[in-house]
């Protein structure tokens, strides 16, 4: 919650210059510490997520490589969740 705060906050104060200043929040990302967690447990997690499995290094990336682009010219202030789905559920 700090994060998404302070997110918004830079938003505000850095858009007279053309700045824009985004937050991604990821949900359960397959990692290391991720595969550390028991597979009853992922299972549990997995059935809250409606896309049906953990998301990759690859999704968030992906996310923060189109915030990145010319694409997201007017996005600002925003957290974009990079969860399946999991936020909703």
């Amino acid at each position: 919650a700090g994060i998404v705060a302070f997110s918004k906050s830079l938003a505000l104060e850095y858009a007279k210059k053309k700045i824009n200043i985004n937050c991604i929040s990821p949900g359960f990302i397959k990692t290391d510490m991720t595969d550390k967690i028991s597979e009853d447990f992922k299972k549990i997690l997995i059935s809250k997520i409606p896309s049906g499995d953990l998301g990759t290094g690859e999704d968030v990336s992906n996310c923060a490589a189109f915030l990145a682009s010319d694409m997201a010219n007017y996005i600002n202030g925003e957290t974009i969740h990079v969860n399946g789905g999991m936020y909703m559920a």
